[in-house]
């Protein structure tokens, strides 16, 4: 019981958070008093769009077909939106710092130790059901990947370029027929963003001289 207590609001978070996130997403107003973008955005470009709101088609008029909604469109209403907060990796890798720290710790007896690993696991579960499983997207999406190949131009346009999005990056390297060729023009805003650039330029493999950056 006590172990159950200890997981239970995370099982409540992992079974209410998507229809939340989706109905706060849902009221996000987009103001097409202004065009920032105008001047970059074309619409015989192909967009993937990761903030599940329209603003390409109604403020840029991007029209849909040319839009892959990658982590889900707000307006499908048979479709949860993927959301997440870690790559999959994370996680395991805060079990085993908890295991090595573990080492040294004196269970009293089988019952403490049982609760405490149910609880664990349990909240490894809420970890792992609400991380952006960017393994399945790609596997369900590959065609999409594919139409990349003939890309020449990339240009990132407000995104943290945060890992747990690096492997859609990756996917569509790998299916580009020139993936050294490709001009990679990404966007930033606040000098820490400069960090972040950086650090995808290297995982990613791509030379320096390919890579051209500009504020937003």
């Amino acid at each position: 019981m006590a172990a159950e207590a200890a997981i239970g609001p995370a099982q409540t978070i992992m079974r209410e958070l998507p229809g939340e996130f989706k109905n706060w997403v849902s009221t996000l107003k987009i103001s097409n008093s202004t065009k920032p973008l105008a001047n970059i955005l074309s619409n015989e470009s192909k967009f993937v769009n990761f903030n599940y709101t329209e603003f390409l088609e109604t403020v840029y008029g991007i029209p849909k077909k040319n839009i892959w909604y990658i982590h889900g469109d707000r307006r499908d209403k048979n479709t949860e939106l993927i959301l997440g907060h870690a790559p999959e990796a994370q996680f395991k890798e805060e079990i085993d710092l908890h295991k090595s720290k573990s080492k040294g710790l004196k269970i009293k007896n089988q019952t403490e130790y049982d609760l405490s690993e149910t609880a664990r696991y349990g909240l490894a579960g809420y970890y792992d059901a609400t991380t952006k499983k960017s393994a399945d997207v790609i596997e369900d999406n590959k065609d999409k990947f594919k139409n990349f190949r003939y890309i020449e131009d990339v240009v990132v346009i407000g995104h943290s370029l945060s890992q747990v999005d690096y492997p859609y990056f990756k996917e569509i390297i790998k299916y580009n027929q020139n993936s050294a060729a490709m001009n990679w023009h990404i966007s930033w805003y606040s000098s820490g963003d400069l960090k972040g650039i950086k650090q995808f330029v290297s995982e990613m493999n791509i030379s320096n001289s390919k890579v051209k950056i500009f504020r937003t």
